[in-house]
């Protein structure tokens, strides 16, 4: 009899997953509450709910008999699911409480610095007490850097959190110490605590200070960081005791320090897998399902290593959909996904997302050169008067 999954959300960068549980064998429903959604469209049953909603997604999943639960590409989606896991004693996932200390950010900075990871120093509240400015102000539980303010005059540091807890679905925010250095990202697929399977990413934040909009795979990071990088993680885990699967962990490097930014349990967004495929030959979205349908993870199979970039196309003001243009010189299997029909209205970054464009660069040289100003090489042409 074919098992069912529900998978808790219907976005684009969902699609992978969906696509990856079908390989798998499986019967799909999947949750979210914009009927238009592209994974609506090829789903085996749909339920237009808010999967953010514990409840609504418990009713679901007693509705269709759910065998799994595979959160999507956001953190409510994780947290709800985690929620319903439990209640319906579903494998796979983190304990509800353990979910939540990775996914909120206060509670994350608390664990972090209690174990001595190499985190900033940040507090929850209007008091920065002990700390130096500049000052990083944020929401405890928002993404894309929706809500986030540096503050350098401490007099300004009221609007900054008023900023943050309006952006907030629980209206709280986090002071922390601002680190200068280069972004980057780890994937670890865990098994039994350890690290089966990992990969490193150089990420970009060029139209929106606190939104990658471009990033490249392989990274030109040392070994060093990488090293540390493993290490913490597994301790990480072993501190959590972590569920198997992805542990996906955003970090700063300035060249002899580390400060990690974040973690989540939940897939990346904006097609992050489908970069990681295309460099390293593995299936990011089979590894990120395996566990929750209570499958082992496939083996790293040796490819060849492909110079892969990421440009997800933002502005930083409202434009018109129409046709786009990356020149880009000596790369070559130009991908594009569109996000926006044409005429559709862009919002500014960090909401609105006209596209995605992956590219293949020559060689190392030139992707380490070229990702970080791929929006310089981008044209959007407007006809004569659309434009807004």
């Amino acid at each position: 009899m074919t098992k069912t999954a529900l998978l808790a959300g219907s976005g684009f960068s969902a699609l992978p997953i969906l696509a990856a549980l079908r390989r798998a064998g499986w019967r799909v429903v999947v949750a979210g509450n914009r009927p238009d959604d592209p994974c609506h469209l090829y789903a085996d049953a749909s339920a237009h709910i808010d999967y953010a909603d514990p409840d609504a997604l418990l009713a679901t999943a007693r509705e269709h008999a759910a065998d799994a639960l595979v959160p999507g590409c956001n953190d409510e989606s994780y947290l709800a699911a985690a929620d319903v896991a439990a209640i319906l004693n579903i494998s796979g996932l983190d304990t509800p409480e353990i979910a939540r200390t990775i996914h909120e950010k206060s509670r994350y900075r608390a664990l972090m610095l209690a174990h001595g990871f190499p985190v900033p120093r940040a507090v929850a509240g209007d008091d920065p007490a002990g700390l130096s400015p500049p000052y990083l102000v944020k929401p405890v539980d928002s993404s894309t850097g929706r809500g986030m303010t540096r503050i350098d005059d401490p007099a300004c540091l009221p609007v900054a959190l008023e900023i943050a807890r309006a952006a907030s679905r629980t209206g709280n925010a986090l002071i922390e110490e601002f680190f200068t250095g280069s972004l980057h990202s780890h994937s670890a697929f865990l098994e039994n605590g350890t690290i089966l399977w990992d990969v490193f990413a150089d990420e970009y934040c060029t139209v929106y200070p606190y939104a990658v909009n471009c990033s490249n795979c392989p990274s030109g990071l040392p070994d060093a960081p990488r090293e540390t990088m493993r290490r913490e993680m597994t301790r990480l885990a072993a501190a959590l005791k972590l569920a198997n699967g992805l542990l996906h962990t955003q970090f700063m490097w300035n060249g002899h320090e580390m400060r990690i930014i974040e973690s989540m349990r939940r897939c990346p967004g904006d097609l992050y897998g489908e970069m990681i495929a295309q460099s390293t030959g593995c299936d990011y979205a089979a590894r990120y399902i395996a566990p929750f349908i209570g499958a082992r993870q496939p083996q790293a199979a040796p490819a060849p290593e492909r110079c892969i970039g990421r440009h997800t196309i933002t502005f930083a003001k409202p434009v018109t959909a129409c046709e786009i243009r990356l020149d880009l010189p000596g790369t070559h299997n130009l991908r594009y996904v569109p996000l926006a029909v044409s005429g559709a209205r862009i919002d500014p970054a960090p909401h609105g997302k006209l596209g995605l464009f992956f590219v293949e660069f020559p060689d190392r040289t030139r992707m380490l050169e070229f990702a970080p100003k791929f929006a310089d090489h981008v044209t959007l042409e407007n006809p004569e008067g659309l434009t807004r």
